[in-house]
């Protein structure tokens, strides 16, 4: 958005079928320092239907990596489950070369 608004160009938020991914996986909140102690988690407590964050994530062995909540209408939720399951299960040759940009809902 920042590089939008840097660009002249108005973030669009009314238009329909809009969903922003933001990411702040870099940020660096794990080296913030408040005088408290480490902190142990931090980020949304919930995802939004408008805007999904890829965030940093450390597992209880202290392995890192990415998470990104999503919260989309349960129809495409489904089918969204759906996908990965599908593109796994079939080579690329028969689905005919469509990806799940290329699906229509």
């Amino acid at each position: 958005m920042d590089f939008m608004v840097l660009m002249g160009r108005r973030p669009m938020y009314n238009m329909g079928w809009n969903y922003i991914v933001s990411d702040n996986s870099r940020v660096g909140y794990e080296k913030v320092d408040f005088g408290w102690g480490k902190a142990l988690l931090g980020g949304l407590t919930v995802a939004s239907h408008l805007v999904s964050f890829y965030l940093r994530f450390t597992n209880n062995k202290g392995e890192g990596g990415t998470v990104v909540p999503i919260c989309l209408p349960l129809p495409i939720m489904e089918r969204f489950q759906q996908e990965p399951e599908r593109m796994t299960r079939e080579s690329a040759k028969q689905s005919n070369g469509k990806m799940l940009h290329d699906l229509q809902i």
